[in-house]
């Protein structure tokens, strides 16, 4: 499960939705469902976020290449 904010987002809202999304995941009812799910639970700064989507967007874009994806046309 990923969650971002729209850019724009003031940044008090942010941080407030940050921290309580923050605290929600801490809590071991949310943490094993994500687990018992084949998901990894992680809480990030806004910033970290953001590198975390670059890099996996650039891993991605990597494997594509790597195995010769090409984009269908649509018909």
């Amino acid at each position: 499960m990923e969650y971002g904010f729209p850019s724009g987002t003031p940044p008090g809202v942010v941080d407030k939705l940050s921290k309580d999304i923050g605290r929600v995941l801490a809590g071991p009812n949310l943490r094993d469902w994500i687990t018992k799910h084949g998901g990894e639970p992680m809480s990030m700064t806004q910033p970290e976020f953001a590198r975390f989507v670059l890099r996996e967007s650039e891993s991605a874009a990597r494997l594509i290449n790597a195995v010769g994806i090409k984009p269908q046309k649509n018909p």
